[in-house]
């Protein structure tokens, strides 16, 4: 289901790059793009995931930029739900950045993880 964001100048280009390189990757699941990350199969919120992640890499320097510990300063950028990705179904790749990143428009800092659920 395509649904556009509102006012955002990028949403067709982020749509159809997406819808390129969709069936490349794996043969079903949607990208969502903003709004409120989920994990179907426990009750955590995804931000916060990513943030303990990026503290955890942050640590012996495999993470070269400052890290914020609080929640509140990370938005999700996309929550990417893979069901057919071969090897890996249930799969869930969530993409956070933090605040001061997006609107200095540093997404080389974004943040990824990767959640699996046999």
């Amino acid at each position: 289901m395509r649904v556009g964001v509102p006012g955002h100048p990028s949403c067709d280009d982020l749509v159809a790059a997406w819808e390129e390189t969709k069936p490349d990757v794996v043969r079903s699941g949607e990208m969502q793009i903003g709004g409120y990350g989920d994990e179907e199969d426990v009750e955590v919120d995804p931000v916060d995931t990513c943030v303990r992640t990026a503290l955890y890499a942050a640590e012996p320097g495999r993470w070269k930029w400052p890290v914020s510990a609080a929640p509140a300063d990370w938005v999700p950028l996309a929550d990417w739900y893979a069901p057919g990705l071969r090897h890996r179904e249930g799969s869930t790749l969530h993409r956070v950045i933090q605040r001061e990143d997006l609107i200095a428009r540093r997404f080389e800092r974004t943040f990824t993880t990767f959640a699996w659920n046999p």
